[in-house]
């Protein structure tokens, strides 16, 4: 529980995890129905939000490729953030000092 303003509440947002590759097979299949994307994300067990997450980020085709849809996440995960380093990180410093 989270304290804010000394009123105790549930924090409500829950940890995201990504949808396995039979997950993903299993959408392509249900996604093939003619049903809502909220009773797929029932059906699955999962929320309808990641349902639409994982069409957006991997399934700009259609129809939905499960096995497409995987190598992508795969891709995505195994990417490392950029950072700032040297000359370039000294600069954005000043330029955020300069404008806060």
């Amino acid at each position: 529980m989270a304290v804010v303003l000394g009123v105790e509440s549930k924090q409500t947002r829950a940890s995201y995890t990504q949808l396995t590759q039979p997950q993903r097979y299993t959408l392509e299949a249900l996604l093939t129905q003619p049903i809502t994307q909220k009773d797929i994300a029932t059906q699955m067990g999962v929320s309808a939000a990641t349902i639409s997450r994982e069409r957006r980020r991997n399934g700009p085709t259609l129809p939905y490729q499960a096995q497409q849809a995987h190598q992508q996440a795969q891709q995505r995960q195994q990417r490392t953030a950029y950072k700032l380093k040297g000359e370039l990180l000294t600069t954005v410093k000043e330029h955020l000092r300069e404008r806060f």
